[in-house]
């Protein structure tokens, strides 16, 4: 194997999917990379890793016809999105899964009927609680796409944490890395990809943009996603995102004391069925927008552990089983809180839920489903997933919001080029995964899917940025035959 250099064409931050596609991608392309991955093991923590492998765009079938699979993601996406990002991803998906397939051996299974779970990376986790993630799908891609950057001599740079990256004199940047958590070193490239993930394994960020309360939120993530790509390529001049919204799921309260109930049992089906209240017993989120929506309301509340998804027997019975990793019975079975009454008043009391609220809440719920006038609530409801709550015997679910990845983050163009706040984008700098914002989030938590996304901002910031040094390459050729004429 040749020694690695401190000069290449580019240098990728973060070996997630994202970086991991565009350092492959870039290099089949004939540039010469180097993948810095902070984990110092070749099994290193991410969200990519654990995640259960499934591509979909907004639980949609990616292998859709891509004028149809727009125009239905654009009816779903805010407006406060980027909808030309969206269309790029639609676009691109069942090519970088194909590309995925070529690169990495990736191997797919449908692991049931609806749509979005067609695409899921074999083998595919196993329908359980706590994160069973060795030689699953993802860990094989992530693994066999690392041995693509070995074989081609740029093996991924492990104990790699970049600390600084900035412009250098003579063009192109200068990366600064802590080596083994140690030992500092400078590398220089033209050009840089940023694909680090987000910033929810940062408290202090999340206090600020997510939670009043971030250590009631779950950390339903690998833990290293520190927000660090987006803080340097914002020093750089870098235009950032709204930065207030993430994707997560609700789960079990007591979630946050033990694995037993990440990230499963998810309790939004449940939600939204029923309704999700806090210690006063009002409803303050629109159960109908689906869990990524209630978990963002969940971690928004001054205590964000002090809400409840409160459903009748029917619903339990029915909506609770209906999961690969069913509420009912898995959230009890593994140590979960689940209250269970009679009556509304004794429920009440025994989740310590208010009690004249809880009856109001439930009360003006049911007459909205039997009159169709969810709209009208004081808390608006949308959708059609509401279900009358009025079998007995009871029940409330404590809940709190698990927070996987965030998603605002780096504005980038068509070319996944970082865009600059002054105007114009930052030349030399593109950005993957969820280091990316604007694609995501919004006012209603939209969600498109983080693997999708992930793979191919990673695959089109890896094609655009080779792109980019061979337009930079015959430039300078062009310029010294002038000089010589």
């Amino acid at each position: 194997m040749s020694p690695q250099r401190d000069q290449v064409d580019i240098i990728v931050i973060g070996g997630g999917i994202a970086g991991m596609a565009s350092a492959v991608r870039a290099a089949e392309l004939g540039a010469t990379v180097a993948l810095l991955e902070q984990g110092e093991k070749l099994d290193y923590p991410c969200n990519s890793r654990y995640s259960g492998g499934m591509f979909h765009l907004a639980y949609h079938d990616i292998a859709m016809p891509a004028d149809q699979l727009s125009r239905s993601l654009r009816a779903k996406a805010p407006q406060d999105v980027d909808h030309d990002l969206v269309d790029l991803i639609a676009t691109n998906a069942l090519r970088a899964v194909d590309w995925l397939r070529d690169a990495a051996g990736a191997r797919f299974f449908r692991v049931g009927p609806a749509p979005y779970e067609k695409w899921v990376l074999s083998p595919p986790r196993p329908p359980k609680p706590r994160l069973v993630w060795p030689d699953r799908g993802p860990d094989r891609v992530l693994r066999n796409l690392a041995a693509n950057l070995s074989a081609r001599a740029m093996p991924v740079r492990l104990g790699h944490r970049v600390t600084q990256v900035s412009p250098s004199s003579g063009g192109g940047f200068s990366v600064t890395v802590c080596v083994q958590g140690s030992n500092s070193q400078v590398l220089h490239s033209k050009a840089v990809v940023f694909a680090d993930g987000g910033f929810q394994a940062k408290k202090d960020l999340l206090a600020e943009f997510i939670s009043p309360d971030p250590d009631r939120v779950l950390q339903r993530n690998a833990g290293t996603g520190l927000g660090t790509s987006i803080s340097m390529a914002e020093t750089l001049g870098a235009d950032v995102s709204d930065t207030t919204a993430f994707y997560g799921h609700l789960v079990g309260r007591r979630a946050l004391e033990t694995d037993e109930l990440w990230p499963y049992p998810m309790i939004d089906g449940l939600a939204g069925a029923g309704i999700l209240v806090s210690s006063d017993g009002q409803r303050f989120a629109d159960e109908g927008r689906g869990g990524v929506y209630m978990s963002n309301a969940v971690a928004r509340q001054q205590n964000p552990t002090e809400s409840y998804v409160i459903v009748d027997d029917k619903i339990w019975r029915t909506v609770g089983r209906l999961t690969r990793v069913p509420a009912n019975p898995v959230l009890c079975n593994r140590g979960g809180e689940l209250f269970t009454a009679d009556t509304l008043e004794e429920l009440a009391r025994k989740a310590g839920v208010d009690t004249d609220g809880l009856a109001m809440s439930v009360a003006t719920h049911n007459k909205a489903v039997k009159d169709s006038s969810g709209s009208e609530l004081k808390v608006a409801r949308s959708g059609t997933s509401a279900k009358p709550i009025d079998t007995a015997p009871f029940h409330a679910i404590p809940v709190c919001a698990g927070i996987t990845y965030t998603m605002g983050g780096l504005r980038i163009d068509g070319l996944a080029r970082v865009r600059a706040k002054a105007g114009g984008v930052l030349q030399g700098l593109y950005a993957a995964g969820s280091a990316v914002g604007n694609i995501e989030g919004g006012q209603f938590s939209f969600y498109l899917g983080g693997l999708c996304k992930a793979l191919v901002l990673g695959l089109t910031s890896g094609e655009n940025v080779a792109l980019f040094l061979r337009e930079h390459k015959a430039n300078q050729a062009n310029s010294s035959l002038k000089g010589i004429s």
